[in-house]
């Protein structure tokens, strides 16, 4: 049986966290929703008990992506307040949890992520990318699946198949056309 490789998204995973539980605060009143969320999330994906896991996260400032187009996601807003001043208690729990924060300046952490999955499946591993990005489907493959930790949600060949009727190779096209 192949190892199995956890690969989060922990920018995804954090925000679903921060978004899902609101109002929760520590004695002292600082937020920490996003925290006690991830790390609800976190125990989960630990109780199945994955060979190797590891956190994508993106580092502030800008990416390659930026410096061939400037208007790259000039759209979005940046992270609230709230949430960035519980980024170093997550950082600090992963610590604890003895999981590696793998980041990249000038790269996103769907690079990483994909760089990993792929390097990960060529060493023959079984692979769980935990996201919510659509972007990651393009990334699936016999031994790369898509999860869904919070819906309990699990997208491989044959559920995208299914559900959308393409292939991986097919999502870059369909998101494109449905911009």
């Amino acid at each position: 049986m192949s190892e199995t490789f956890t690969i989060i998204d922990g920018h995804s995973l954090i925000y679903q966290s921060f978004y899902a539980i609101r109002d929760l605060t520590a004695p002292t009143g600082e937020p920490t929703n996003a925290v006690f969320g991830f790390l609800g999330q976190l125990k989960k994906l630990l109780a199945g008990n994955p060979d190797y896991i590891v956190v994508a996260l993106d580092l502030p400032g800008p990416t390659f992506r930026h410096k061939m187009y400037a208007d790259y996601k000039a759209t979005r807003k940046p992270m609230s307040e709230e949430l960035s001043t519980q980024m170093p208690m997550i950082e600090e729990l992963l610590r604890a949890y003895r999981i590696r924060v793998v980041t990249k300046a000038g790269y996103e952490a769907d690079d990483i992520i994909a760089t990993l999955a792929r390097h990960a499946e060529r060493d023959g591993c079984q692979v769980e990318i935990v996201t919510t990005d659509k972007d990651s489907e393009q990334l699936i493959s016999d031994n790369i699946r898509i999860v869904n930790n919070r819906r309990d949600r699990i997208t491989d060949l044959a559920a995208l198949k299914e559900t959308k009727g393409i292939t991986p190779e097919q999502v870059i096209e369909v998101m494109a056309l449905a911009g």
